[in-house]
């Protein structure tokens, strides 16, 4: 499988919770593990990649976490909200960069991806800590509006973040090191 397959469908597992009765049937590490896997195979290909590979190393250690304690705390709800953060914007900035002569229409979308990932990663940290990581909080009104307008703000953010991977999948098809057996 290429690298950024790998990234898409760990990714895919991070973002989609399948839950039965409060129990998660593929769980976050799981995710985590695939991106780890399609993020170290480019980490020779650019600098950004390796950021990248680094969010996914600690997405995979927060959700690791999460498996331990049962429930995802404030903490690390922010740590994966910051992973994810760091491996948009490694991702999103190789993609500009590579795609910036030949597809600038491409580029344009993968930096309006990593500003937008960028912002609804922010105002979700804020929310956090004016809630105290509460994941239910009592709302009214207008403010029910707001917060299920972000919800699917950045629901869309990581959605076109996950077409744009599948997209420049085959870009970055990078063979891998390891001698082939004689």
């Amino acid at each position: 499988m290429r690298p950024m397959t790998f990234l898409f469908w760990g990714l895919l597992i991070v973002v989609v919770d399948i839950r039965v009765d409060g129990f998660d049937l593929v769980v976050d590490a799981v995710g985590w593990l695939l991106a780890v896997i399609g993020t170290g195979r480019l980490r020779a290909v650019d600098p950004w990649f390796r950021a990248a590979f680094g969010g996914a190393v600690v997405g995979g250690i927060g959700s690791l976490a999460q498996v331990v304690t049962g429930t995802p705390g404030m903490i690390q709800t922010a740590v994966e909200t910051v992973a994810i953060t760091v491996v948009v914007f490694g991702v999103c900035t190789v993609v500009a960069r590579a795609a910036a002569f030949e597809h600038p229409t491409l580029a344009g979308r993968a930096r309006a991806i990593r500003a937008a990932d960028v912002v609804t990663s922010a105002v979700s940290l804020v929310l956090s800590l004016l809630t105290g990581g509460a994941t239910t909080v009592p709302v009214m009104g207008a403010t029910v509006v707001l917060v299920l307008l972000f919800a699917l703000a950045t629901l869309a953010v990581l959605v076109c973040f996950l077409v744009l991977v599948w997209v420049v999948r085959r870009r970055f098809d990078v063979v891998d090191p390891a001698p082939a057996p004689a």
